[in-house]
C-alpha cells in the first residue's frame, strides 16, 4: 500500500504560503533512531546536503508553499532548515523547529482524562446545588459527566 504526504508551509501570523522552504527529512526507526528517508519505490528521499557541518537529505517547498512525497509507512522528522526568506527567522534550537508525523499510521492521542480540580468553574446542565449531569468540553466536543457533592 502506498503512502502520501503533503507538506503546506504557511506563515503563522498571515497564513500566507511559503515557497522555496527546505526541510531536512528523517525517517525515525521503532527505536527512535534516526535513519534515511525512502520513497515508496526504495529512493532516497531528497537531496544529500551539508549544513552547518551536518548532513541531511534535505526537500523543498515548491512555489505554493507544498512539497508532496510517496513514502514508506512509518515515523518521519522534518527539520526546518531554511526560511522561503529573510523576514522569517527560525528557531535556534533545532528541536524547535522539527516536526514528527506518522505516515500510513494512526497518530496516538497525547492527552488524557484526569479530575478536574476546578468543577466549580465548569458550567452546570442544572443551576442548583443539587447532585446532577454536568458538561464540559474536551476536542470540540461536549462531554456529560455526573458530579457528585
Amino acid at each position: 500500500m502506498n503512502h502520501y504526504l503533503k507538506i503546506i508551509k504557511r506563515c503563522k501570523k498571515t497564513s500566507e504560503l511559503l515557497p522555496n522552504t527546505k526541510f531536512a527529512i528523517v525517517k525515525v526507526d521503532e527505536s527512535g533512531s534516526d535513519s534515511e528517508a525512502l520513497d515508496i519505490n526504495n529512493n532516497p528521499v531528497g537531496n544529500r546536503e551539508e549544513i552547518n557541518g551536518k548532513t541531511y537529505r534535505t526537500i523543498l517547498t515548491n512555489d505554493k508553499g507544498e512539497y508532496s512525497a510517496g513514502l514508506k509507512k512509518g515515523t518521519y522528522k522534518f527539520i526546518e532548515l531554511e526560511a522561503s526568506n529573510d523576514k522569517y527567522e527560525l528557531p535556534e534550537r533545532e528541536e524547535d523547529r522539527t516536526y514528527t508525523v506518522n505516515v500510513g499510521e494512526p497518530t496516538k492521542a497525547k492527552y488524557s482524562f484526569v479530575e478536574d480540580k476546578n468543577l466549580s468553574k465548569i458550567p452546570e446542565v442544572i443551576n442548583d446545588n443539587r447532585v446532577g449531569l454536568r458538561r464540559t468540553y474536551v476536542n470540540g466536543e461536549v462531554i456529560h459527566y455526573t458530579y457528585k457533592k
